[in-house]
């Protein structure tokens, strides 16, 4: 559950290049009353983060159609089994967000009741054959998913899975390998990590945000997804809360290793894979510095008594949903 906002509380101060962790819950004293205080805004920021009623019903839609089009094909197929789908992902876990271009994404889960009896890379070619001419873009194969392309307004990734006693499932990647993984089983550790409490899912919608406002690429939503979780820090403030969390994710990764080129961020459950393996050390330079300007400007926010200072700060880190 939630890190207690304990003494001596986790602030990060820039010196140098890195963030001393020294600051205690006095400091945060200091901003009861504070003119700077945007925790209204940041409510109103996960409201415009949400994605609204017409688009999540294009989706579903959307998702209707592709499942119909899927269990069609695979129908006139010999040697398989029709397959079944499964909700995935931040829509099925609450952190969905629009993007900077007011899109979004679906994960759909594709499962075979048997071991497939072709390679992964046939089953994506199979499943971009039942797809084709679906939309007017085109349907992308990925290391671990295909995707589906709906111009200027979302996309549908669909990972593969199989499992010959509904216990055991295993997910295709590239490269004809099947690893071990649940899905399901990383919703109920989210769940269970979560129990109820929402600042958790608008804390992680807030770091997708701001990592989507980056031209670099930063990590994943599911990576901040992990690290929120696991590096979460309480406060009755969502912006105070929002660069707490930060800090204690910036120091935690310090300690266990000091160059950004070997940090990690690893699955709570089956396959333990890395969810930034993709990027390069560039990349993880990238979001160093990135992390540390959120850090370092968001405490200049928060010790600010200039209300506008504070918000044009958190406009300028989080994007254009976060409205001045």
């Amino acid at each position: 559950m939630a890190i207690p906002l304990i003494y001596p509380v986790i602030i990060g101060v820039l010196a140098g290049l890195g963030i001393i962790i020294n600051s205690t819950k006095s400091d945060l004293g200091d901003l009861e009353g504070s003119e700077s205080d945007c925790h209204q805004d940041f409510l109103n920021f996960d409201k415009n983060l949400t994605v609204n009623e017409s688009k999540r019903i294009s989706l579903d839609k959307a998702r209707v159609a592709i499942e119909k089009k899927i269990r069609n094909y695979f129908k006139g197929i010999n040697l398989y089994n029709v397959p079944k789908f499964y909700l995935h992902g931040s829509a099925n876990l609450g952190t969905q967000i629009r993007t900077y271009d007011d899109s979004c994404d679906y994960d759909v889960g594709i499962y075979f009741f048997k071991r497939p009896p072709h390679s992964f890379e046939t089953i994506q070619n199979h499943l971009k054959k039942a797809l084709d001419g679906h939309t007017s873009l085109r349907v992308n194969l990925r290391n671990k998913c295909i995707r589906i392309n709906y111009r200027n307004d979302f996309h549908i990734d669909m990972p593969v899975f199989y499992t010959e006693d509904k216990k055991s499932f295993y997910l295709g990647s590239k490269g004809n390998n099947w690893s071990k993984c649940d899905a399901k089983i990383f919703k109920d550790w989210f769940l269970e990590k979560t129990d109820g409490n929402e600042q958790v899912i608008r804390i992680i919608k807030y770091f997708k945000a701001w990592g989507d406002n980056y031209k670099h690429e930063l990590p994943s939503g599911l990576a901040y997804t992990v690290w929120v979780e696991k590096y979460y820090v309480a406060h009755k403030r969502d912006d105070v809360a929002f660069i707490l969390t930060a800090s204690n994710l910036f120091h935690h990764l310090k300690d266990e290793h000091w160059s950004p080129k070997y940090w990690d961020c690893n699955m709570p459950v089956l396959p333990h894979d890395d969810l930034i393996d993709n990027l390069d050390t560039k990349q993880k330079y990238n979001f160093k510095e990135a992390l540390e300007s959120l850090i370092e400007e968001g405490l200049n926010a928060l010790k600010s008594n200039d209300y506008e200072y504070a918000m044009e700060i958190w406009k300028k880190q989080c994007g254009r949903w976060f409205e001045c």
